[in-house]
């Protein structure tokens, strides 16, 4: 059940990064949380910092959630499941329109 608007804490997006940044970026400059949640593969470490780079200062607090891969299905699966459980008091988007096709 989502949590009701007047109890909500914090607005938090979890983003599964990737080469493009646009997906990402846009709808953190739009909504503007308090936090971002990068999930980010080995071989984005890069994408991820300089995205980190461009949100911090605009006042969005960014923490970076390293995953194994983003192909492996079940275990992006278990790692939103993860999120979704710790985000008890806060509004959680989940932004996976950048991961990989």
């Amino acid at each position: 059940m989502p949590t009701p608007p007047s109890t909500v804490s914090a607005h938090t997006h979890a983003c599964l990064i990737s080469d493009q940044p646009i997906p990402n970026l846009l709808p953190l400059l739009m909504e503007r949380p308090k936090r971002a949640i990068f999930l980010v593969s080995p071989e984005k470490t890069m994408q991820a910092e300089r995205l980190k780079r461009i949100v911090e200062p605009r006042g969005i607090c960014v923490q970076i959630h390293p995953i194994e891969s983003a192909y492996d299905f079940p275990a992006m699966v278990r790692t939103c499941e993860e999120l979704i459980a710790s985000a008890e008091g806060t509004q959680l988007t989940l932004n996976v329109t950048a991961a990989p096709r």
